[in-house]
């Protein structure tokens, strides 16, 4: 694990960390996360994860054995609409 420098104060808490549950998005395991954030200090953690909560099992026990303050969540985004072509080819 890094070594994290631990801040002066532990008032902050980030509350739309992304997991590697959320594709192309976030990067690191929720446990990983949680490990880091009490290594900084961090009362707290809200994990949103991209269209679901899979890492929210894992979460869930780091946050019970680190006994931190854990937030759970997903961001969701519906489709697009289907872009209208400019020109048709016939």
């Amino acid at each position: 694990m890094a070594n994290f420098v631990k801040p002066a104060s532990s008032d902050f808490v980030e509350l739309l960390a992304k997991t590697c549950f959320s594709f192309l998005h976030g990067a690191s395991h929720p446990t990983e996360m949680l490990h880091g954030a009490a290594a900084l200090g961090y009362r707290a953690i809200a994990l949103v994860d991209q269209h679901g909560v899979y890492g929210l099992p894992q979460a869930h026990l780091a946050a019970q054995k680190l006994q931190t303050t854990r937030a759970s969540g997903f961001a969701f985004s519906p489709r697009p609409k289907r872009a209208t072509p400019i020109w048709e080819s016939r």
